[in-house]
C-alpha cells in the first residue's frame, strides 16, 4: 500500500471531523509536514526506515488530534536514525502544537523530549516532574538508577552523579575519598572510570579526560552539595 493510501485509510477520522471534501488536501498536507512530498505513491519497500516512521507520524496527526500517543516509536531504528528521528519528532510536535504522550524505556528520549516525565515501575508511579527534577532530585532508588547513572555511598540512601566527582580539589566544600581505579573505558569524548572505595556501595563511576592505569590509587573529591539523600521507601 502506497504512502498516500496508508494515510488515506484514516479517512473515517477526517470525515468524522467534517472534512470529507478535503481528504486529499489533508493527506498531502500531512505528507508535506513530514517532508515526504512527491513520495505519496511509493510503497514501504521503497522508503527508508526513517521515511516509514514519518508516514506513521503523518497517519497519526492527519486528523489534528488533541492528544497523540507514541508507544516506543523509535525502538526499531538504529542508533543514528533514532537520534535523527527524535529531533524531527520534537520539531513536528511543537511546530504543529500537539500534546504528546510518549512511552519509552530510553532515558535519553525521555529526558530530551519531555516537558514533564513520569517514571513508573511495576504499574506504580514513582515520581513525576521536569527532566531536571527527575535527574537532580530523585525520590526513589529505582528512579535514581534508571534515569542517568548514579553512585551510592555505603549507607545505601545517599547518591551522587558521576559528573560530581573531581580528581583535584577545587575550593568547594568537599569530601575526600581514597579510591582505586578498577576499570577504564574510552567512550569518545572522555574516559569512564570505575572506582573502588571503602565508602562506596559498589563501584563508583567517574569521568576523566585522560586514560588512567588500572590499579592506580587516587584521591577523589565530592562537593557536599552534590550528594542527594533519598528518604523513605
Amino acid at each position: 500500500m502506497a504512502a498516500y493510501d496508508r494515510i488515506r485509510k484514516r479517512r473515517f477520522g477526517l470525515r468524522a471531523a467534517g472534512r470529507k471534501d478535503a481528504i486529499r488536501d489533508k493527506v498531502l498536507e500531512a505528507l508535506d509536514k513530514v517532508k515526504l512530498s512527491g513520495m505519496e505513491q511509493r510503497y514501504p519497500h521503497q522508503l527508508s526506515g526513517g521515511q516509514q516512521q514519518r508516514v506513521a507520524f503523518a497517519r497519526a496527526v492527519v486528523t489534528r488530534p488533541r492528544l497523540v500517543l507514541f508507544d516506543e516509536p523509535l525502538s526499531a531504528l538504529d542508533a543514528v536514525l533514532r537520534d535523527e528521528m527524535r529531533l524531527e519528532m520534537m520539531y513536528l510536535v511543537r511546530e504543529m502544537g500537539l500534546t504528546a504522550l510518549y512511552v519509552t524505556h530510553d532515558q535519553v528520549e525521555a529526558m530530551s523530549m519531555s516537558d514533564e516525565v513520569i517514571v513508573m515501575h511495576g504499574g506504580k508511579v514513582l515520581q513525576k516532574g521536569t527532566p531536571e527534577e527527575i535527574y537532580n532530585q530523585p525520590r526513589h532508588p529505582f528512579v535514581a538508577r534508571f534515569i542517568g547513572k548514579s553512585n551510592w555511598l555505603a549507607d545505601g540512601r545517599s547518591m551522587f552523579r558521576p559528573e560530581q566527582i573531581r580528581f583535584e580539589p577545587d575550593g568547594q566544600d568537599t569530601l575526600a575519598y581514597a579510591a582505586t581505579v578498577e576499570q577504564v573505558s574510552y567512550v569518545g569524548d572522555r574516559y569512564e572510570v570505575r572506582l573502588q572505595s571503602d565508602k562506596a556501595a559498589g563501584l563508583w563511576l567517574a569521568y576523566y579526560p585522560r586514560r588512567l592505569s588500572e590499579g592506580t590509587e587516587v584521591t577523589i573529591y565530592l562537593p557536599k552539595h552534590g550528594i542527594h539523600r533519598l528518604d523513605g521507601d
